[in-house]
């Protein structure tokens, strides 16, 4: 049978319609070949290459250009930013204090002689890296130093952190990487550590453009072995070190002089300190001592620079590890002691078995005799446990970085608020009286005895008593901070009602109670705020620009005169002028503790005071 005829219509159609393979062949044939397909990619990778290649150009001229254009304070524009626009950390402006009435400023305002140069002190714990421990820092995500190091970086740096001219560092380690960063920014520095194998130490940075290459003079004190007295060569030149126990702190001097001088009139440069004093709350009686060591030995290095650093202004700044309320403050600051004050002295009189070890292996030792120093480094390393300082304490593997480094101060543990491994102080460990501590601190009076005194059987004045009237230092922030405008600082001071709890063990906190600190106090709010502390430990000190005669005269008609003058020689210090502070952060920023991305890399807050330096300032009243 043969198939029905198609309609011719429909064989015009398929004919011209092309077949199956028609169509593969034609498809075939526009399909690049595995060439051109190699090709395509080549050229959209070279493309995708190109338009990074611009991107990071165009963000490195943009860099470069803030490098180039610096604001009134070197700092650059958008420096807190990272090349991507993250935020590294939270910027703060400076404030201007506000002139005082004539005639009703307080010490550090009054009128001013010949203007001398600006220079802006900075001081900072950054948070050694072999000190960071994840059960301290609970929550935070920049614990690792790849997580800090961009944010301290841009911080610590004067032109993408707070445009400062002289800085004063704690806690300092890592330093190939902030060694590089302060002299790629035109800045020397000087380094030193409480002992060879410690891992951290103290730094002071200058701008080299302010103050040249190198220092004019530097000195290194060892807090545990500096005497409070001279050696008296009628006791045999014994020292007496009054210290309680060994704490390997030190504090660390320089003189610099300023690469162009204004005058005459002009001081040839300035005298700057830093410190980390004892970290242990309950040993207040240890930090007591330190600071009054501290002021005594800065003004002795003033005196030995010559006649014309007289008027130089001299700074202590650092990291004190004690608050406003404290007996250290206190006795810094030339203020009355108060009943805390003199009870916590008397609560830490008491004597650490680390130095009754020392005694022992002096004694021991071929030739040795009295309470002359030994092998730091060996009394560093047999000095362990609790938590005080001593070494052995391996690093979470998380943080990844130096291990057997002390736990320091606020970083402490739940036995900080106890005295451990201490005994009774006796006579024959010469402690300081409290009537010695103050005579320690008050410039206007010669130094204590070589010999303890004797308690006070009189009673004697109750003013003299608590310190009255004596010559200390002014604290910048303290003098200052309630003073800056446009805007004010209200309710940021370590005195407002406010401010909440100081440690999250405190378990007679509770929420929205007053401030147990409420008073006149205007120290910033905090300067360290960890998960578990919030406190106010670190402060930038000015010594009165002549502080009168600290010779060590003894006797009673000495010490009587020295007592007779001591209230009219404070009235009429003289300190320099602070023009500008650098804020502090409040306590919604930091919550709920630092360090942390993009706020801040370590848990204490950088501060900072532009002074007038060098000038003839005129007392204060």
């Amino acid at each position: 049978m043969t198939a029905p005829a198609q309609p011719a219509a429909q064989v015009a159609s398929n004919a011209a319609q092309p077949s199956a393979a028609t169509k593969a062949k034609a498809k075939g044939s526009n399909r690049p070949s595995p060439e051109e397909i190699e090709a395509k990619r080549a050229a959209r990778a070279l493309k995708k290459q190109k338009e990074a290649e611009d991107k990071a150009a165009k963000q490195e001229a943009i860099r470069q250009s803030l490098l180039d254009s610096g604001d009134a304070d070197g700092r650059v524009a958008g420096g807190h930013l990272d090349s991507q626009g993250n935020t590294l950390y939270i910027p703060r402006s400076w404030g201007k204090v506000a002139s005082p009435q004539r005639g009703g400023g307080d010490n550090g305002t009054g009128n001013h002689g010949d203007p001398g140069p600006k220079v802006k002190f900075l001081s900072w714990n950054i948070l050694a890296q072999g000190l960071v421990r994840r059960k301290l820092f609970p929550g935070s995500d920049c614990l690792k130093f790849k997580d800090r190091a961009a944010g301290l970086t841009a911080e610590l740096s004067s032109r993408t952190g707070h445009g400062w001219d002289v800085g004063c560092f704690q806690e300092v380690d890592r330093l190939e990487v902030h060694g590089e960063t302060l002299q790629r920014d035109g800045f020397a520095y000087v380094y030193e550590k409480g002992y060879r194998t410690k891992q951290h130490g103290l730094l002071i940075a200058w701008r080299k453009a302010m103050f040249g290459e190198a220092e004019h003079r530097k000195l290194l004190v060892d807090l545990d072995e500096e005497g409070v007295y001279e050696p008296d060569l009628a006791d045999g030149g014994r020292r007496r070190t009054a210290c309680s126990r060994v704490t390997r702190n030190i504090g660390l001097f320089v003189a610099l002089r300023f690469a162009e001088r204004r005058g005459a009139s002009t001081a040839p440069g300035v005298i700057v300190a830093t410190t980390h004093l004892f970290w242990h709350p309950m040993h207040a009686y240890e930090r007591a001592r330190q600071s009054g060591i501290l002021v005594r030995r800065l003004e002795a290095f003033r005196q030995s620079l010559g006649e014309e650093w007289r008027t130089a202004t001299v700074v202590l700044a650092g990291d004190f590890n004690d608050q406003p309320h404290s007996a250290t403050y206190h006795l810094l600051t030339g203020k009355p002691l108060t009943d805390h004050c003199i009870q916590e002295i008397r609560n830490s009189t008491v004597v650490h078995k680390s130095i009754d070890d020392k005694r022992e292996r002096a004694q021991a030792a071929p030739g040795a005799s009295g309470t002359d120093a030994v092998d730091s480094d060996k009394t560093a390393a047999e000095q362990g446990g609790e938590g005080d300082g001593g070494e052995g304490e391996e690093q979470d593997a998380e943080e990844g970085d130096v291990d057997e480094e002390e736990e320091e101060g606020e970083e402490g543990g739940a036995d900080d608020q106890m005295l451990k491994n201490c005994r009774a102080a006796t006579p024959e460990d010469g402690l300081l009286t409290i009537d010695e501590l103050l005579q320690l601190h008050d410039l206007s009076r010669p130094l204590p005895g070589c010999s303890p005194a004797q308690p006070s059987t009189s009673g004697g004045d109750a003013e003299q008593a608590r310190g009255n009237g004596r010559l200390g230092l002014m604290s910048s922030y303290g003098s200052h901070y309630g003073r800056l405008c446009d805007p004010e600082e209200v309710d940021n001071f370590f005195g407002t009602k406010s401010r909440g709890r100081e440690r999250h063990d405190d378990e007679t906190w509770r929420q929205g109670q007053d401030n147990v600190h409420t008073g006149e106090s205007r120290e910033p709010m905090w300067t360290i705020f960890s998960s578990l502390f919030s406190l106010t430990l670190d402060y930038i000190f000015l010594f009165p620009t002549t502080a009168g005669d600290a010779s060590s005269g003894q006797g009673e008609a000495a010490t009587a005169t020295a007592t007779a003058t001591a209230t009219a020689t404070a009235r009429q210090a003289r300190f320099p002028q602070v023009t500008r502070l650098l804020r502090t952060h409040r306590t919604e920023t930091l919550q709920p503790g630092v360090p942390r991305k993009g706020v801040c890399a370590s848990d204490h807050v950088a501060i900072a005071a532009e002074v007038v330096c060098g000038s003839s300032p005129s007392p204060s009243s």
